[in-house]
């Protein structure tokens, strides 16, 4: 123990003493001073003094997430691995070898679960696969690394031999990671925020009752109570406690998810996406459903493969990006991969980076810059869905990225859908000239409600229907109460993800309806994609047309 802890403070002073790192050390030398005194009722008091000693070096560490994580996995660890361990080796007959570190794993997991959701939805049960696969890979890694660092100064041969052996470690916790997070199931529905995080804590309370009541009420057998043993009341209120809280993990973390799964109208034609602060908008023919449009992607990733696990869509025949802004393009990794064909603004002079074109043709997907006059659909044409593009006007120069915005009428199961990403007043002037003016069922609302509007442009629409994308309390005060106040007069049934979740809108013998999931619009999470081909396209049918 005492040569581990002197490789313990060598391997910190190698490393850097930043705040994650004195914190690990700090747990790992608890740890090692449970073993050393080999009782629990000795590492708890050590856990307390390590945490107060960190608080006192920096107050302000009590703020970050990592310490909380650090402190109450450790605390989990020392209270539970070794029962879990034990009922482990008892109940499943496995050795030693694999009982202890799927105990660590699911103890640490399931400890920090409620501090987790203050930072993301859902219980990762595939976590505890992932952390049990990386264990073996995790000391070898940091082993060969250290080593690498050692010998690098005196060898770069030596060095770079050790540091070339730690790659394949490294590799392996990254596969483990990708192996955690694939199977079904491996993320659970559970709310995210303080409400989830006291629910999940209610859940943990109700469980310990129930088991300190078991254990309390008869003898015991190898560490754990003899049913037999338990006094029929006694039992009568343990499964009564364990039925409450088994009945409310299974009716979040399942019901929830299927209720708002089979909710979804099959027949949905429209629908956007609650991302936050940011587009995502979908669009397909209900009579052909594995045709479907994206129109934006939002800057959530995870937000965006939640919303289209909700609509059932595995395969991206076309993807629009109206402009190049990250609450618009930001969550394009997600979809790149599914995706067929791409329909791209022209370039801005206020984008010095990699063009948006070239970003989408190195992941292999067809891209085409949209002009005014394209247009284009399913195939065969007369499916149901066709899409025009009616901007931006063309110009030598683009001032920023608002300007390019593409403009799309879009026409599905005989209505027609107005998507104006986030043009202002100067692009939509020309929309309004005569001769041009655009009209629509529905109209996705631009820059998701922006003051920036032409005077009147929401009054020529004639839409019955007002989409509008934007975050809940966003900073940028969206959406501006006049426009909503201007569009309702209009004529406009108003829906904002913001208020309503994600919202699909149908088209039933020419009447618009629509569905919404609400705040569970994130309780179905995406379990993986589809292989299929789907047959839109931008194939050229004839100059200045696209199919």
């Amino acid at each position: 123990m005492v040569v581990a802890a002197v490789a313990l403070g060598g391997f910190v002073v190698l490393v850097g003493p930043d705040a994650s790192v004195q914190r690990a050390a700090v747990m790992a030398g608890v740890l090692l001073a449970s073993r050393f005194g080999g009782k629990r009722g000795q590492a708890l008091p050590a856990l307390g003094l390590a945490t107060l000693v960190l608080l006192l070096a920096d107050p302000w560490q009590s703020t970050q997430p990592g310490f909380a994580l650090s402190v109450v996995a450790t605390a989990g660890i020392l209270v539970w691995a070794t029962p879990v361990e034990a009922w482990l080796r008892v109940r499943t007959r496995l050795p030693r070898a694999v009982a202890l570190p799927l105990a660590v794993a699911a103890v640490a997991q399931f400890s920090c679960a409620p501090l987790l959701l203050l930072l993301q939805t859902g219980l990762s049960t595939g976590g505890v696969l992932a952390n049990l696969l990386a264990a073996p890979a995790a000391p070898l890694g940091t082993a060969a690394g250290m080593i690498a660092l050692l010998l690098l100064p005196a060898s770069a041969t030596l060095g770079g031999g050790a540091l070339w052996l730690a790659v394949w470690p490294a590799r392996w916790i990254e596969a483990a990671g990708v192996v955690g997070v694939s199977p079904p199931g491996a993320r659970l529905y559970w709310p995210a925020g303080w409400g989830g995080a006291l629910a999940l804590t209610a859940v943990y309370v109700l469980g310990a009752v129930a088991l300190t009541l078991g254990r309390s009420g008869g003898a015991r057998h190898r560490g754990w109570p003899k049913q037999a043993s338990v006094p029929p009341g006694r039992r009568l209120a343990i499964r009564a406690v364990a039925g409450v809280a088994a009945g409310v993990t299974v009716g979040v973390s399942i019901a929830v998810p299927a209720t708002v799964r089979f909710g979804v109208p099959g027949d949905w034609a429209v629908a956007a996406c609650d991302v936050g602060q940011g587009d995502a908008v979908l669009v397909r023919d209900p009579e052909r459903p594995e045709q479907v449009m994206l129109v934006d992607t939002g800057d959530d990733e995870a937000a965006l493969e939640t919303c289209l696990a909700l609509f059932g869509v595995t395969r991206v025949a076309l993807l629009v990006l109206s402009h190049d802004h990250r609450d618009h393009v930001g969550a394009l990794g997600a979809v790149l991969s599914i995706s067929e064909a791409a329909l791209v603004p022209p370039e801005s002079a206020e984008n010095t980076g990699m063009p948006l074109a070239e970003r989408v043709r190195r992941a292999g997907v067809t891209a085409v810059t949209g002009e005014i006059g394209m247009t284009g659909g399913s195939a065969p044409a007369a499916a149901g869905l066709g899409w025009e593009v009616l901007g931006p006007q063309p110009l030598e120069s683009y001032p920023d990225e608002n300007s390019t915005s593409l403009v799309l009428r879009v026409t599905v199961a005989g209505v027609s859908l107005l998507l104006l990403g986030d043009t202002g007043g100067p692009e939509q002037v020309p929309l309004m000239r005569e001769g041009g003016r655009p009209t629509a069922d529905v109209v996705k609302v631009a820059h998701h409600g922006s003051k920036n509007q032409a005077a009147g442009f929401y009054d020529v629409l004639g839409s019955r229907v007002a989409l509008i994308s934007v975050g809940a309390e966003n900073r940028y005060g969206h959406p501006n109460p006049q426009l909503v106040d201007t569009i309702t007069a209009a004529g406009n049934v108003v829906l904002r993800t913001d208020e309503l979740g994600s919202v699909a809108i149908t088209v039933r013998q020419g009447e618009l309806g629509y569905w919404n999931a609400g705040r569970r619009s994130s309780a179905v999470l995406r379990s993986g994609t589809g292989t299929r081909k789907n047959s839109m396209s931008l194939c050229p049918a004839k100059p200045g047309k696209y199919r």
